[in-house]
């Protein structure tokens, strides 16, 4: 959940790195909630796949401020894709 008080028309840009990489693997474009206390839920669409074992994820606000409760990730891959070791 977030809350940020933009024009309701605005969005707001998320981006995800992974590791120490300077580039984002995802950026998610969130619509406004129009108000510091005007909370909302979206869910944002990722297709990137992430390589096996530990990994130190940020998360990069690109436009302003925001207010987040929580973020939520989570796979909806039944079967998840088989990668062939290398």
């Amino acid at each position: 959940a977030y809350a940020d008080d933009t024009p309701v028309t605005a969005r707001r840009r998320m981006s995800l790195f992974l590791d120490d990489s300077q580039v984002p693997f995802a950026t998610l474009s969130m619509p406004s909630t129009g108000g510091w206390t005007r909370w909302q839920t979206s869910a944002g669409v990722m297709t990137t796949l992430l390589p096996a074992g530990p990994h130190v994820l940020r998360v990069q606000f690109e436009d302003g401020w925001w207010r987040v409760g929580s973020i939520v990730f989570s796979t909806n891959s039944v079967n998840p894709p088989v990668i062939p070791p290398s």
